[in-house]
């Protein structure tokens, strides 16, 4: 069952991974992060109605439009912090049009927070993806003081080469969701979960399942206005997907030797150890709660959100400066070791 939660604080964190440890399974090998943006070359079905059709084209040039301004935008990221969150938003917004429309021809349900793009014969499965978006939507986004004032999208992918397609990966990858450009890509359940019981393959979806991990790393990206290192968004996403469905990743031993910050900052996704790199981002996130508070989480974002360096933005809330931050860490990690054994 999900775990619930009436005054979160760290000796309830500490109590409940103590009381999880015994339910990590290995999420490496189906889900990945948000990955950095690709710049993907895509063909848009031609509709089998004219109208439909026209509509398509209008929209897909509209985009290519404001595709061929990235180049601008992407000037103003060696400006300022405020610049290059502003460009980046803009890059985003553009990039999110792009996919929705690529999606134009998929069936929609919606719901309070949401909307759903889904594949013939999928519905079911949407709605079920739906309902838990709804579910979550709430607790994370109040636990990150992240209020859209727009619906979310979502797609659902009946298949893993489908969502493979859509990121420009091959067939060597594995996901069951992702965050990309403002929306929220998911892998129908139906082909990762086969149980017979489907009251259990909801309970399962939701606990284990991406939605709560990938609505956390939409907040990041929206609240710092795409300003933060890879590794810290993914603290943040595993913090509220433990606090909400008790699930945290397995493996990577935090015993041997560590990646630095700066090992962490540079290319994440290809570190060789990538359990390791996602273990250390959860500790990071478990760290700054226990010792500054859950407040200390989101201020660090909304700091980020004001352009501001991952030093900075920690230090203005920590009081040290980004190296003593990083020593301080490992002397509290040594110290709370067995949480992550």
């Amino acid at each position: 069952m999900p775990v619930t939660f009436t005054g979160w604080s760290w000796p309830r964190v500490k109590a409940t991974m103590q009381v999880a440890s015994g339910r990590w399974r290995n999420l490496l090998n189906w889900r990945q992060p948000a990955p950095e943006w690709k710049m993907q070359s895509k063909k848009l079905v031609s509709g089998e109605q004219k109208l439909k059709r026209r509509k398509q084209e209008i929209l897909s040039g509209f985009v290519l439009f404001l595709l061929a301004l990235v180049p601008l935008f992407l000037f103003a990221l060696k400006t300022s912090g405020i610049a290059r969150a502003c460009g980046y938003r803009v890059v985003r917004e553009v990039l999110k049009t792009y996919v929705l429309v690529s999606a134009w021809r998929l069936d929609s349900i919606s719901g309070e927070h949401f909307y759903v793009r889904f594949p013939p014969g999928k519905r079911s499965e949407a709605e079920l993806v739906l309902k838990t978006a709804e579910r979550f939507y709430h607790p994370v986004t109040s636990d990150l003081n992240f209020y859209p004032s727009f619906k979310i999208p979502i797609i659902l992918y009946s298949s893993k080469e489908d969502l493979n397609k859509s990121l420009g990966w091959g067939s060597g990858e594995g996901a069951v969701g992702i965050y990309w450009a403002g929306v929220i890509k998911v892998l129908s359940p139906a082909a990762w979960i086969s149980v017979p019981d489907d009251n259990l393959r909801k309970e399962i979806f939701a606990t284990n399942g991406p939605v709560a991990h990938e609505l956390a790393h939409l907040a990041v990206d929206y609240l710092s206005g795409g300003n933060y290192p890879r590794w810290f968004t993914e603290g943040v996403a595993q913090y509220e997907e433990f606090k909400f469905t008790g699930f945290r990743f397995k493996g990577g031993i935090l015993r041997h030797s560590l990646y630095s910050f700066a090992q962490l900052s540079g290319d994440f996704d290809l570190l060789p150890d990538q359990s390791l790199a996602y273990q250390e981002s959860f500790a990071v996130a478990c760290y700054i709660v226990a010792v500054y508070g859950e407040d200390a989480l989101r201020a660090i974002v909304e700091n980020l959100g004001k352009g501001m360096e991952m030093g900075q933005a920690a230090k203005n809330v920590t009081g040290l400066d980004f190296e003593t931050f990083e020593l301080e860490w490992r002397e509290w990690l040594e110290k709370n070791i067995e949480l992550f054994s």
